[in-house]
């Protein structure tokens, strides 16, 4: 009796029952067959797209390290460094000081060291203490040229005191310049800085003034092992 109602239950709604089931099967298909299979194919076209353009980025980039000039390259850093370096050039600040002072037909007398101070961003500073013997006349010289040197020097204060025959004794505190942070070059998948134009123009100015003021580009320039003499 049983499989004598299954069998009319299945004449009866057999038009119905067979796309039922074929509509169920396509979509257990759809849902765990194509679907992921079609997800993963998109994804590895994804994927080998990223690769290819990545792949096309790095020979750009390998290409354009290849057209650097490294002599160039390296010249323009040392004028940087010189001018702005990542730690304090105690040995090679003395040298400059030595040089802008005798540009101004100025002495050095003293020079201490002070402490450090924070500046703005990563910029700090050391605190350089100089007193200087030399003609009145060249005192704006002197000064002009400690502003203006291709070294980062302010010049924080200065004293005059004992103008004698045309001979003054000039006390100044400095604050010398020195960045705390270096940058990196990047990754891989970092494009190649390139100067802008306004960043040529000031490492102009700063070669031009490097060897007006006779200073070699060398970060690591030192001074006289004497620097009153």
């Amino acid at each position: 009796m049983k499989k004598e109602a299954i069998l009319k239950f299945y004449q009866t709604y057999q038009l119905y029952l067979f796309p039922i089931v074929i509509a169920i099967s396509s979509l257990i298909l759809i849902v765990f067959v194509i679907f992921p299979q079609t997800s993963k194919l998109l994804s590895n076209q994804k994927i080998e797209g990223e690769i290819i353009k990545k792949s096309q980025f790095l020979e750009d980039k390998v290409q354009a390290l290849e057209n650097y000039n490294s002599e160039d390259l390296t010249s323009k850093v040392s004028y940087v460094l010189s001018s702005y370096p990542p730690e304090k050039d105690l040995s090679a600040i003395i040298g400059v000081l030595q040089v802008i002072a005798a540009r101004s037909k100025f002495t050095i007398s003293a020079l201490t060291i002070g402490g450090t101070s924070e500046e703005r961003g990563t910029a700090q500073s050391y605190t350089v203490r100089l007193e200087v013997l030399g003609p009145a006349s060249s005192l704006q010289d002197l000064l002009k040229d400690i502003e203006s040197s291709p070294r980062l020097i302010r010049i924080s204060s200065f004293q005059v005191t004992g103008a004698t025959d045309g001979v003054v004794n000039v006390s100044l505190a400095l604050n010398v310049l020195y960045s705390s942070q270096t940058g990196g070059s990047g990754g891989p998948d970092v494009p190649l800085p390139e100067l802008s134009e306004s960043e040529r123009e000031v490492l102009a100015q700063l070669v031009s003034l490097t060897s007006s003021f006779g200073l070699s580009s060398q970060p690591s320039a030192k001074g006289k092992a004497n620097p009153f003499e």
